[in-house]
């Protein structure tokens, strides 16, 4: 019930990511999380390639989203975790960057291997965190631990959106609505708010996307 009334990141394991934002009026600058959302939660939606998708869901208690997400993790996941959000600017260049910890579940480590590497990761920098290459920090950080690296992902981003599954979409309504919005406009528009991209049909488009929509529901039956 905040000026953010939502905020959205789909993400996939190939680190491809989109988001949306919406809100209305000014935010200031030292918003916090609370200023901003008002009274919220945090949904968190994990769709396996095997398996059943679920969902935890957990109020925004914490003050800002890294303590939020902490909150997630031991509530839902039942996984100690600490997490690190950084943005800033250098050079005139902006930056966004984190770092997270979190124990094994499969219950190797103790309490105390948790704090201490906890407390060097408290250590880190903002200038660090923006502008050194990931091996370089973690040397820097736990140059005396034994630390284990995988092949890196670059995070980008990636819309699924696409002209056919706009189509796909049109002929899920109503015949009679769409009709009625085609006399009004002359023509049908789906926008799409992650990438900005929008597609128009005419009104011959979209009474083919219905003769080929019928022509599959025979063909299925």
């Amino acid at each position: 019930d905040g000026p953010v009334s939502l905020a959205v990141i789909n993400g996939d394991h190939d680190q491809k990511i989109r988001g949306v934002a919406r809100w209305e009026g000014d935010i200031a600058e030292d918003a916090s999380i609370h200023d901003m959302m008002g009274k919220g939660y945090l949904v968190i939606t994990i769709e396996p390639k095997k398996g059943e998708r679920y969902q935890g869901i957990v109020a925004l208690e914490g003050d800002n989203l890294a303590e939020i997400l902490e909150g997630y993790f031991a509530n839902s996941e039942q996984l100690k975790t600490r997490i690190w959000i950084r943005n800033g600017e250098i050079d005139g260049k902006k930056y966004a960057a984190g770092m997270l910890i979190q124990v094994m579940p499969d219950g190797t480590g103790s309490p105390e291997d948790f704090e201490h590497l906890e407390q060097l990761t408290d250590t880190v920098k903002n200038e660090e965190l923006f502008t050194l290459e990931a091996n370089e920090l973690l040397y820097r950080l736990y140059n005396q631990e034994k630390v284990r690296l995988f092949e890196p992902q670059p995070v980008e981003f990636h819309c699924g959106c696409s002209r056919e599954r706009s189509g796909a979409a049109i002929v899920t309504i109503d015949r009679a609505e769409v009709n009625d919005i085609l006399a009004e406009l002359g023509s049908i528009s789906l926008h799409c708010d992650y990438c900005g991209t929008t597609y128009t049909y005419d009104e011959a488009e979209v009474s083919e996307l219905f003769i080929e929509a019928n022509s599959g529901n025979k063909t299925l039956h």
